[in-house]
């Protein structure tokens, strides 16, 4: 027999290490890849659900954005609707702020005059606006 070769149990007996060998790389990659698979998974599941929970946020944003602006269009539309003198001391008072002292002086008019206007306008603009019961 030359030196180089084999009994033919010992090949097969390697043969059969080599095959094993094979499936059992084959295995531990199967293992890893369904590992990393089912680890991959679970972050795009997290990722889906956050997306999800941040996506029903903004909808009920933008909900509340469109709302807020139509309520806004609606009392926009409500202090056209007030006589000139009313409308201007009530965007006087609620929207810049001023006090009412500060508005009697700049038009020259008690500022009991000024109450009834702003009276006035609330009561308009909460009826308007649907807040009056």
């Amino acid at each position: 027999m030359e030196r180089g070769s084999l009994k033919p149990y010992r090949a097969a007996r390697l043969r059969r290490s080599a095959v094993s060998g094979i499936v059992e790389i084959e295995l531990s990659l199967s293992y890893r890849a369904g590992s990393n698979l089912s680890q991959s998974m679970q972050s795009i599941r997290i990722w889906w659900r956050s997306y999800r929970v941040a996506l029903c946020s903004l909808q009920s944003a933008m909900t509340r954005v469109l709302l807020g602006k139509e309520a806004l269009e609606t009392l926009i539309a409500a202090l056209h609707e007030l006589p000139t003198k009313t409308a201007a001391i009530s965007s006087l008072y609620h929207f810049d702020s001023v006090p009412q002292v500060e508005i009697a002086r700049r038009l020259a008019m008690p500022i009991s005059t000024v109450e009834k206007h702003l009276s006035r306008a609330n009561v308009y603009l909460l009826e308007r606006l649907g807040g009056a019961q």
